[in-house]
């Protein structure tokens, strides 16, 4: 079975098998499958829209490794100009990203799960074009270890489970 979830810029439904768009009317069409090491699998965290584009990531797949270690997607909510943002690659970028993007209006941030100098986690900033990538946090055994939810902002940002 491919992993995926479904997707509507209203619903947004998690069911394993590509990325769908779900109208009033219950009609669903998929507009992506998650295929691995080209476009990321087993996709966590709710989708990001910025009025354009949808933004996801993905727990695995990618180039990272012989499984992957999951990618940073973008996608219009028809289907179209998919582009991967980001392959992610363990000890540079972290690994098996976790949670939902937030957004400041520049920068999308999340988490990652693994990976990152210490090998337990991050959080991370990337530009919607894929450029701008930067690592802000390196978890460590003294400040927690692999994340799990979604930043969310105020003044500072704020991990909403560690």
């Amino acid at each position: 079975m491919k992993n995926s979830f479904v997707l509507s810029i209203v619903v947004f439904l998690t069911l394993n098998i590509g990325i769908l768009n779900l109208n009033s009317f219950a009609q669903y069409s998929n507009i992506l499958y998650f295929e691995g090491v080209t476009n990321g699998s087993w996709p966590k965290g709710s989708l990001y829209f910025d009025g354009t584009f949808l933004y996801g990531m993905t727990q695995a797949g990618g180039t990272g490794s012989s499984q992957g270690l999951g990618v940073i997607f973008k996608i219009k909510p028809d289907g179209t100009e998919y582009s991967k943002l980001l392959d992610f690659d363990g000890t540079l970028t972290g690994s098996h990203p976790n949670g939902s993007f937030i957004s400041d209006g520049t920068y999308l941030y999340g988490t990652t799960y693994d990976g990152g100098a210490p090998g337990i986690g991050t959080i991370f900033k990337i530009m919607p074009d894929g450029t701008g990538f930067s690592v802000l946090y390196n978890f460590n055994y003294n400040s927690g270890w692999q994340p799990s939810g979604t930043l969310f902002l105020m003044e500072y940002f704020y991990m909403a489970q560690l």
